[in-house]
């Protein structure tokens, strides 16, 4: 049974993990501060960014974004506060033609299907060398992404690749790895490889830390490495990402697709109206299908 106790102490050790230094400074660093500015604070003790990183931060809450402003004042010369939802917000937008270099994304809930998106749109803004840590919620809830991608990882015959991978990066990291929780806990390994597989379509990945933790319910904090530009795995890494994405089979509706292009002119996919799927052909099967009009190969079709 997941515990609900609250444990400070593993959250400053995650928080402490998500911001260590790896050697050099930022230049441009990505943040979602929260109003006591926590992880920006220990960033700079660790000398991970320093006051002249120009720091990008995140806010929704224009109260909350209030105090934000206040104390990055006194922390960093150049920052830029955007106000409003993270889904909305185009990261080229803030920086141009720079690169982050470093990001920590302390999200609260689940990975979605909303965030997946939205990852993959802004992954093109990271650097190649970048440390990218992530926080999230291990409950599966209402959430039936994460349940589509734990469905996917448990079939027996598939993607025996990426779970050989994902093992052996957590293997290789055994040092900065702590898991509180037992095999109980189903979306573990669900959340780390979504996350992985969303930056490897655009960069070689590897995990380099990765700690569980209880906030006000079951958290893991996972860091990744970027280490290079995408490679063969890139290919993989996609596909998988598209056929936990393509059908929603607790709802028995399609999810809609993710569209992997990151480029800031895009042309949007082409809905058409919904053709039953046949009883013989299964959801990933249909999702492909060519007489399927709103297809994984068809979706950009333009006429």
């Amino acid at each position: 049974m997941l515990t609900k106790q609250w444990n400070g102490s593993e959250k400053v050790l995650a928080r402490v993990s998500a911001t260590a230094n790896k050697g050099k400074t930022s230049k441009v660093a990505l943040f979602l501060p929260g109003n006591s500015c926590l992880c920006v604070r220990t960033a700079l003790a660790q000398g991970t960014i320093d006051e002249d990183t120009f720091i990008i931060a995140i806010e929704q809450d224009k109260k909350t974004a209030n105090v934000i402003r206040r104390q990055l004042k006194t922390l960093v010369k150049r920052f830029h506060l955007h106000v409003g939802p993270i889904i909305e917000t185009h990261l080229p937008d803030f920086i141009g033609n720079k690169k982050i270099d470093f990001a920590f994304l302390d999200f609260c809930g689940n990975l979605d299907i909303k965030l997946v998106q939205w990852l993959l749109y802004q992954s093109g803004s990271f650097s190649v060398g970048a440390q990218v840590a992530f926080t999230f919620c291990t409950l599966g809830r209402a959430n039936n992404f994460i349940k589509e991608t734990e469905w996917e990882l448990n079939r027996k015959h598939k993607w025996l690749g990426i779970k050989k991978s994902i093992d052996n990066q957590l293997s290789a990291a055994y040092s900065t790895v702590l898991f509180r929780y037992g095999s109980e806990n189903r979306f573990r390994i669900p959340t780390i490889t979504a996350i992985w597989a969303i930056l490897s379509c655009h960069f070689k990945t590897r995990v380099s830390s990765c700690i569980e933790y209880c906030d006000s319910s079951p958290m893991i904090m996972v860091k990744f490495d970027l280490v290079g530009p995408k490679n063969k795995v890139s290919k993989n890494a996609r596909r998988f990402l598209e056929y936990c994405s393509c059908f929603d089979r607790l709802s028995g509706s399609d999810f809609g697709c993710l569209d992997f292009d990151d480029t800031q002119t895009k042309v949007k996919p082409i809905r058409v109206a919904a053709v039953e799927r046949p009883s013989h052909l299964s959801p990933q099967q249909w999702a492909w299908h060519i007489n399927n009009p709103n297809s994984i190969r068809n979706r950009y079709h333009v006429t």
